[in-house]
């Protein structure tokens, strides 16, 4: 009997022996299992928030936009990306698809991941760094002389939309207003304020940095691949035009036989010799964004116009002369009047009135959209849409009594018409803060057409 209880305890510490290590063998599986599992799903979620990433940000930033592959990293895992395009699908002639390709690595485990952008009709914009009807990136004082700047936001017709506009002026450094222009603009409140000198403070923005940056390239400005802008202008979409070193006289004027015009699409004036010029466009209609830029936004314009095809000479107002004034321009109380009392001109302009004649919406000699140059100083045009100024060297020195009775009129219409434009023909959405995510999920960011793993 002893031996036999031996042989059954015996036993039975076997059978408990082997049953418990089959239970922690299981329970190590499914440790294991449960472990794996989680890192899978954590680096399929880290993947998601990644490709996520990515959509916001290839909108916002040609840094984004990149064929190389680029590593970023979120949380404990690296991605590996790439943005390239693609036609996806045949009938994909709107735009250009987009494929972001990622590969995420974490704690072990990898993960590859896709997504193919909406082929959307690309919308036209503002781009960010427009801060003002003119924004520069230097001493402003001299360049615009005694011109009238406004920042309220003006429709196609020059009528003002309430509180939608901008400041006048928008500058890297100090402003001071030596040449008693005339400035209005919108404030932040948003509060509107017509055109006078002195000018409201609230329609200054002095010392704005643009974040990291201004930039130095007119790519740069609407968040562009280096060389786009210069490209479309070649292909002549829209009416475009690109002109290297435009032939000039001894004097620096542009021959206008060069260029068609009126102007429309990208009119490019690429300048890398060193040689300052003056460009006219001639006759009604001229629009679009023209650009004159040299490498390090280093282009030096000394005049900018626009003239009539037929050029006659204005009467001269001798002293003690009837002087126009437009009262109340750009409202439905605009009016043309003759001041014969010189002692209330000083009144009349006080309040918002400009001197000379009313500007005419349909047959006025403006330019409209955007206008982009490195350095430019005697400014005889008007332009419906908004000006900036890429260098940092403007002048301080001379002044121009010529850029008299001239103007700049902010209009997001005329602005988001020429990009609308460009990112049709390019596809390329830019910098449009409507496509980004800014103030929620799901609000504004570019849309993806598939994802998947």
């Amino acid at each position: 009997m002893g031996k036999g209880l031996i042989i059954i305890i015996i036993g039975a510490l076997i059978t408990l022996v082997t049953v418990n290590v089959g239970y922690i063998q299981v329970v190590t599986s499914g440790g294991n299992n449960a472990i794996g599992y989680f890192e899978d799903v954590q680096a399929r979620n880290l993947g998601n928030t990644a490709i996520g990433f990515l959509l916001s940000r290839i909108a916002d930033s040609s840094a984004y936009r990149t064929e190389n592959t680029e590593t970023i990293y979120i949380k404990e895992a690296s991605v590996n990306y790439r943005v390239v395009d693609t036609e996806f699908v045949a009938i994909d002639t709107l735009v250009k698809m987009v494929k972001i390709q990622a590969e995420i690595e974490y704690l072990g485990t990898t993960k590859y991941m896709q997504a193919f952008l909406y082929p959307n009709e690309p919308a036209g914009w503002v781009p960010p760094v427009v801060r003002a009807a003119w924004t520069a990136n230097g001493d402003l004082n001299n360049t615009i002389s005694d011109m009238y700047i406004d920042g309220r936001n003006h429709d196609s017709t020059l009528q003002i939309i309430p509180r939608t506009g901008v400041p006048g002026v928008s500058i890297s450094v100090d402003f001071t207003n030596e040449d008693f222009a005339q400035i209005g603009g919108t404030s932040s409140q948003p509060k509107d304020y017509v055109m006078t000198y002195p000018e409201k403070a609230a329609v200054i923005e002095e010392f704005y940095s643009w974040g990291t940056s201004f930039p130095d390239s007119p790519d740069e400005i609407l968040g562009y691949p280096e060389g786009t802008l210069k490209t479309l202008a070649q292909s002549g979409a829209n009416g475009g035009q690109y002109i290297l070193n435009p032939v000039a006289d001894s004097k620096g004027k542009v021959d206008p036989t060069q260029f068609s015009f009126p102007l429309s699409g990208v009119t490019y004036l690429e300048i890398n010799d060193g040689l300052e010029r003056d460009f006219t466009m001639y006759g009604p209609g001229n629009e679009g964004m023209l650009i004159v830029h040299g490498p390090g936004a280093s282009s030096r314009l000394k005049g900018l116009k626009i003239e009539p095809w037929v050029k006659t000479k204005a009467p001269k107002i001798a002293d003690g002369d009837p002087v126009p004034v437009c009262h109340a321009p750009c409202s439905e109380a605009q009016s043309q009047m003759m001041i014969s009392d010189p002692t209330t001109l000083a009144d009349h302009l006080g309040h918002g009135d400009m001197n000379g004649e009313c500007p005419d919406p349909v047959n006025g000699l403006h330019f409209k959209g955007l206008v982009v140059t490195d350095f430019s100083f005697h400014h005889h045009l008007d332009v419906l849409g908004a000006v900036l100024q890429l260098s940092p060297n403007l002048e301080n020195d001379k002044n121009c009594n010529g850029n008299k009775d001239h103007w700049v009129f902010y209009s997001s219409w005329a602005i988001e018409k020429v990009t609308g434009q460009i990112a049709h023909e390019t596809g390329y959405r830019g910098n449009s803060y409507n496509l980004l995510y800014v103030d929620g999920i799901g609000d504004r960011r570019q849309k993806a057409a598939l994802w998947y793993e």
